[in-house]
């Protein structure tokens, strides 16, 4: 089944998948990819997030990774490297993130191989950079069922352009297809609170 998601990947044009790095049953995906016959076809990353950083057996995986062929690289062989900031807790969020990627630079010095790509999630070009982040996205946009999908998706390409004229910094554009968390609503998860509208 997964080779088999991973042939629709490649038939559609999708270069990578981005994992957020879970352990426990939310891995299964994630430990699947190197093992596909199409790894190298599509290839992977990972987002970090309070889950995965600063604990030994994230950064164990994650370093037996970064210098494999299946590993989605950028600008001359940058392991491209998601961080997804909680801004509930911004501050100590961006110092754990920072710490990380100081942590990821020294080990790809030692490993011989270009420095990570720091992309930083959900937070302003200025913020990204003080992290030595080089270069935002976001992670989702929320919507609400009164939202016609026209609209969800003007609000997106709204995002884009407010980006492109007011920062300096790189920048991975961000795409979606909707919001619709109804599954989530009816059997809710530990880390969020889903409203029956959104």
């Amino acid at each position: 089944i997964f080779d088999q998601e991973m042939e629709y990947a490649k038939a559609g044009g999708i270069n990578y998948f981005a994992y957020l790095w879970y352990d426990g049953e939310m891995s299964a995906a994630r430990k699947m990819h190197p093992t596909s016959k199409y790894k190298d076809d599509v290839k992977m990353c990972i987002i970090l997030d309070g889950n995965g950083i600063g604990k030994t057996v994230a950064r164990t995986e994650i370093l037996s990774y970064l210098n494999s062929s299946f590993y989605f690289k950028v600008l001359d062989g940058r392991p491209l490297m998601y961080y997804y900031i909680n801004t509930n807790n911004k501050n100590a969020n961006l110092a754990a993130a920072q710490n990380e990627i100081k942590y990821y630079r020294a080990k790809c010095e030692e490993l011989g191989i270009p420095a990570p790509f720091a992309v930083i999630m959900n937070v302003s070009g200025p913020e990204a950079t003080k992290i030595y982040g080089d270069a935002v996205s976001r992670y989702s946009i929320s919507g609400t069922s009164s939202q016609t999908f026209n609209d969800y998706i003007t609000g997106v390409q709204n995002g884009w352009s407010s980006f492109n004229t007011n920062s300096t910094t790189q920048y991975v554009p961000y795409l979606s297809f909707g919001w619709h968390t109804g599954p989530r609503f009816k059997n809710q998860v530990s880390w969020m609170k889903v409203e029956e509208n959104s």
